[in-house]
């Protein structure tokens, strides 16, 4: 069935019985468009896990990241300011230590807290390790070779025990997943989904001519680099996209594996679930790859949804423009936690 399209206030007015949730998890999913996901439109079943979930609870239309690429964009997520009142703009930079986090708020009311990094801007080098009692960063999970930005099975892996452990208290989860990243090829089968063997080979050919022609970030050349190079930019492409699609849908298989631990534990309907991604990637749209360098809509417009069964209106979806500084506080009211009085979002 269509989904009904409400106004964000409509969805409020919806909300069903409310008591504080028992869990409370939000899944961040780097690098991810939004128009790479079917519950957007997108022709390829690249999360159909994610695509029941939002399906299942309140989804936002278009929504809008604050930052371009994780470093300032996670630090807004987790704050519910924007990059001008945190601070955050470069490498160094990190929030101060007065700024309450999204974790700060739940561990404050009683929470048990749990966070993974999957890259130094989203932990404690961006001082975002407030109010966290078991954080992962990125250097705790052993070489993955040439799929070291796939930590999504990593992830899953550690936090399923300690959901085990912590299920029968209220607990909160920041899951920073970084399968969608570059360098884009994902783990078998999901490397073979949408490329043959044949267009593999051809695309390894490909880019190990451009990385003899200039060096690039990731293997990410810009449209000139690829001329350059002598390189078919469209079968470049086709093949990258590919490979995107196939991290995603890798992705989605570890929230899959989350779900149904969270089911057979009793807590799937007793958990909120959010889920967001930082930002987004270009595929030369304006001529480059990469993130972090405009603010196109490739990079900003990212999938927002909320939902949590008997509470958040199921099949709803917000039109509205929503920012995602507008999440902490939505999960803070959701859960019957105060909101700081500095956030920014609504």
């Amino acid at each position: 069935a269509r989904p009904t399209v409400v106004e964000a206030s409509e969805a409020r007015a919806a909300l069903g019985p409310r008591d504080h949730p028992q869990g409370v998890i939000l899944i961040v999913a780097d690098t991810l468009r939004r128009d790479h996901l079917d519950a957007w439109g997108y022709e390829r079943p690249t999360a159909p896990t994610v695509t029941a979930l939002a399906a299942g609870g309140t989804r936002f239309a278009d929504n809008i990241s604050q930052g371009a690429w994780t470093k300032v964009a996670v630090p807004s997520l987790l704050t519910s300011l924007y990059a001008s009142s945190h601070g955050i703009y470069d490498i160094p930079h990190k929030i101060p230590a007065s700024v309450t986090t999204l974790t700060e708020a739940f561990r404050e009311a009683g929470y048990s807290t749990f966070h993974t990094s999957s890259v130094t801007f989203s932990g404690k080098n961006s001082n975002l390790h407030q109010g966290v009692e078991v954080l992962h960063e990125r250097e705790s999970i052993d070489d993955l070779g040439e799929y070291h930005s796939k930590t999504s099975q990593t992830y899953v892996d550690r936090l399923l025990p300690w959901i085990e452990d912590h299920g029968e208290q209220p607990f909160f989860v920041f899951l920073h997943v970084f399968d969608p990243h570059s360098p884009f090829r994902p783990m078998h089968p999901h490397d073979v989904r949408w490329l043959e063997d044949e267009a593999i080979a051809d695309h390894e050919e490909q880019l190990e001519k451009v990385s003899e022609i200039v060096e690039v970030f990731h293997h990410l050349p810009s449209a000139e680099h690829l001329a350059e190079a002598e390189v078919d930019s469209e079968a470049f492409l086709t093949a990258e996209k590919a490979w995107y699609d196939g991290s995603i849908r890798a992705m989605d298989y570890e929230i899959a594996r989350l779900l149904q631990r969270l089911d057979e534990l009793g807590l799937r309907d007793d958990t909120l679930i959010a889920f967001v991604a930082d930002h987004g990637e270009e595929f030369l749209e304006h001529g480059n790859h990469w993130h972090g360098h405009s603010a196109y809509g490739e990079l900003v417009n990212v999938p927002m949804f909320v939902t949590w069964p008997g509470v958040v209106p199921e099949g709803l979806v917000v039109e509205r423009t929503t920012q995602s500084i507008d999440l902490m506080p939505t999960l803070l009211e959701l859960a019957r936690v105060p909101v700081p009085e500095s956030a920014q979002g609504e």
